[in-house]
């Protein structure tokens, strides 16, 4: 598990317990959020979420032919959608994405959990009897900053990012071995906040 500043029992605790709020906006792909399709098949969706009351931000998703996806919001870009079959995707494409606010300021952060498949197909040839697939379970959470207007991680537990350049099904992120990089990445957006403002 990755934390940042020593705050992993307060931040893993808001994620599995639930938020200060009980209503979340959970981010949505669906016919009444899409915006355009081309004939190629990429897809861009558009949904816009109340951070706070009266302040409504908007939230755009863009996927591609491939099936892979990146949800941008203010100062963050990060790939939520995964349905290419490239040796890793997420269980039902979409990492479930909560709009909510996990500390009492008023605010909506965010709330990202769900599950990656890594798929081992090479070594399911030479042994078929096998399952190969590994499942790992993922929590994040980004915190909003109304100071600097934008989100940032609070914690993290799993072992990749969401960078859309350095997660599951990148290049980058296989070279490693078996999805697992071990790199101590950070997705755009995601510098920790400085210790008074936590």
């Amino acid at each position: 598990m990755k934390s940042k500043g020593g705050i992993v029992g307060l931040a893993i605790g808001l994620l599995c317990l639930g938020a200060v709020t009980s209503a979340a906006d959970l981010l949505r792909l669906d016919a009444d959020t899409l915006v355009e399709e081309n004939i190629y098949g990429d897809r861009w969706y558009e949904q816009v979420v109340e951070l706070a009351q009266g302040f409504p931000v908007l939230v755009k998703t863009e996927v591609s032919r491939r099936g892979n996806g990146v949800m941008s919001i203010k100062n963050l870009q990060l790939r939520l959608y995964d349905a290419h079959d490239d040796a890793a995707y997420f269980e039902n494409w979409l990492l479930r994405t909560e709009f909510v606010d996990l500390n009492g300021d008023g605010y909506a952060d965010i709330r990202i959990s769900g599950t990656v498949v890594y798929d081992q197909h090479e070594k399911a040839d030479l042994e078929p009897e096998k399952n190969w697939q590994i499942l790992e379970h993922v929590l994040f959470a980004y915190r909003y900053d109304p100071v600097r207007d934008g989100f940032y991680l609070l914690a993290q537990e799993t072992s990749f990012s969401l960078d859309p350049f350095e997660g599951p099904g990148t290049s980058k992120y296989y070279l490693c071995g078996y999805g697992f990089s071990g790199e101590d990445s950070e997705p755009k957006g995601t510098e920790p906040l400085p210790a008074d403002s936590r």
